[in-house]
């Protein structure tokens, strides 16, 4: 039914007096529905040693969660953040949140690794336009010292000498490139996993509660981190 109720102010006829009503009724009928509240999303949530370890993680971060962690951690946007070199974000994103979850959190990721690579893409090409001219430097260098008769040291002497600091502002821009994108990149992970896994509780729960553990929560924990490290 259309919402227009089409009646003039003070008008007599029945049409109007009906339709004046009509819309009366209507707005008493709005302010009276339920108003909808959109589900609030926790601020941190319980992540439990035996949670981790039902999924089988490595002897390192299984022994380094144990550590900071003997029985549970309130997991945190800034707790993450705070640690965000210590975990593998990838593996937690496949084995602490739902199947859901799980694929947004793949989407993201791939979004942030495609920012990566368009951010670094430029200097990329710098450096490797670096490269091709550092070589041909070489090369030509190379001719004019056997043209030269020159021996070997002095060969390559005079090619080092020609080609020196041909790379050293396209590397230092693509090193600073890589590691401001990478920041960003690691940052945009580990933001989409904790956001995913607060709001992942219930859903969570409904799918694993009957997942069989990959080792069980009190296998031996005696290995330390370094312990497979070659000296």
């Amino acid at each position: 039914m259309s919402n227009y109720y089409g009646y003039i102010e003070d008008c007599p006829c029945g049409y109007c007096e009906q339709e004046k009503a009509r819309e009366k009724a209507d707005q008493e009928a709005a302010s009276a529905a339920p108003v909808s509240k959109v589900k609030e999303v926790p601020t941190s949530r319980t992540l439990t040693r035996e949670m981790l370890l039902k999924y089988g993680p490595c002897y390192e971060y299984r022994n380094r969660f144990t550590e900071r962690f003997p029985v549970s951690v309130e997991v945190t946007l800034e707790l993450a953040l705070s640690q965000i070199e210590d975990w593998d974000w990838y593996w937690a994103g496949d084995y602490l949140l739902s199947r859901t979850a799980s694929s947004e959190f793949s989407k993201r990721t791939r979004a942030a690794e495609d920012v990566y690579h368009a951010e670094v893409k430029p200097y990329n090409e710098l450096a490797q336009e670096a490269w091709t001219k550092y070589y041909d430097v070489r090369d030509a260098a190379k001719t004019e010292a056997r043209t030269k008769g020159l021996n070997y040291q002095e060969r390559y002497a005079l090619m080092d000498k020609a080609s020196k600091g041909l790379l050293d502002v396209a590397q230092a821009a693509q090193t600073a490139a890589i590691e401001v994108a990478g920041k960003r990149q690691n940052e945009a992970i580990v933001r989409a996993f904790v956001e995913l896994f607060l709001a992942d509780g219930e859903e969570y729960e409904k799918q694993h509660k009957n997942d069989v553990p990959y080792n069980e929560p009190e296998d031996d924990d005696t290995y330390q981190d370094g312990y497979y490290d070659e000296d």
